[in-house]
């Protein structure tokens, strides 16, 4: 939700609509944390030409360890 945009549920608006030049979005809960670049961005090429920050791999492992520890914690 953007309050400032009056919109719901349009994940294009910031690269479409302001022009951002996203690389990395992460969406969390308290049972979960998820890469949902994919959702957000409208090139996957530029986009991976942009995700220079770590290594994929090393990300991947991150939120994968993330997601354990926050299952862990459940319930």
């Amino acid at each position: 939700m953007d309050p400032c945009e009056n919109a719901y549920d349009t994940p294009k608006l910031y690269e479409r609509g302001w022009g951002k030049k996203l690389t990395y979005v992460l969406s969390f809960s308290n049972v979960e944390i998820v890469d949902t670049t994919p959702r957000y961005i409208l090139n996957r090429g530029l986009n991976r030409s942009r995700r220079e920050l770590v290594p994929e791999m090393w990300l991947n492992n991150v939120i994968e360890a993330l997601r354990l520890d926050l299952c862990s914690q459940l319930p």
